[in-house]
């Protein structure tokens, strides 16, 4: 159930200086005033309502909303992973704020993910951060490392949703900015998940054929690429191990 914040607290200064990308219902009297709805994308990739006792990682969480509706949802443990400072993105405020229990945030990024050192995952969200890596693969295969059951992604696609294509971005010509590497086909993506050990069950493409969303599983058994033949997975011991662990 959603509260109603205090109208003793001026939200405008609170949050004074933080750029909101996601749109959440913290409160019944206050929504973040982003561009990205939590619950539309939650409702497409088919999160479940009740995620009680699930550990859930969110990677580039931002604001944080991703990592607190999970928490809502009933998970028991959230891990919000990103490189940049909770406190400068107003996630740190906004926990403080809903009074969130089960909530931390961690500075590194998808590369960084070791089960070793963060432990495994039932759920992983993956939400508008695809398109901003210069090494998209080795994400894929490094978040199979620690995530158990459901993979759940959004991200920029091309139209051309029928070929196997990656577009590569030198400098900033998608959106006029400079963090955009590459950009997938929807087919390519489907590829690029099921190359790395994923299971696409469930996805929807929106705004006007340029954004995708997906649900995946995890399959359980070693991935194509560790065992087709390719020289990653033959010379694992020498050329992947030093990246994936």
């Amino acid at each position: 159930m959603t509260a109603t914040l205090s109208t003793g607290i001026d939200t405008n200064e609170l949050f004074k200086g933080v750029y909101w990308h996601q749109k959440w219902k913290a409160f019944n009297n206050f929504t973040t005033p982003g561009i990205n709805d939590v619950e539309s994308l939650c409702n497409e990739v088919g999160l479940p309502q009740d995620l009680s006792g699930k550990r859930v990682l969110d990677i580039g969480y931002w604001n944080g909303c991703f990592s607190f509706e999970a928490e809502r949802r009933g998970a028991s443990e959230v891990i919000g992973v990103g490189p940049e400072c909770s406190s400068a993105t107003g996630a740190q405020k906004l926990g403080s704020l809903i009074k969130s229990k089960c909530v931390s945030f961690k500075l590194g990024s998808v590369y960084d993910l070791n089960p070793n050192n963060i432990g495994m995952f039932d759920y992983v969200f993956f939400f508008g951060v695809f398109y901003h890596l210069r090494y998209p693969l080795l994400a894929l295969d490094n978040i199979f490392r620690i995530c158990k059951d459901k993979l759940f992604i959004e991200t920029e696609i091309l139209q051309d949703a029928d070929t196997n294509t990656l577009e590569f971005y030198r400098n900033n010509e998608l959106n006029d900015d400079y963090s955009n590497w590459f950009v997938p086909s929807s087919n390519c993506l489907i590829q690029m998940l099921e190359s790395s050990g994923f299971l696409p069950y469930q996805h929807e493409i929106r705004s006007g054929g340029t954004r995708m969303s997906l649900a995946c599983n995890v399959e359980k058994k070693e991935p194509e690429w560790m065992k087709n033949g390719c020289s990653e997975g033959v010379y694992y011991d020498t050329v992947t191990k030093p990246l994936l662990g």
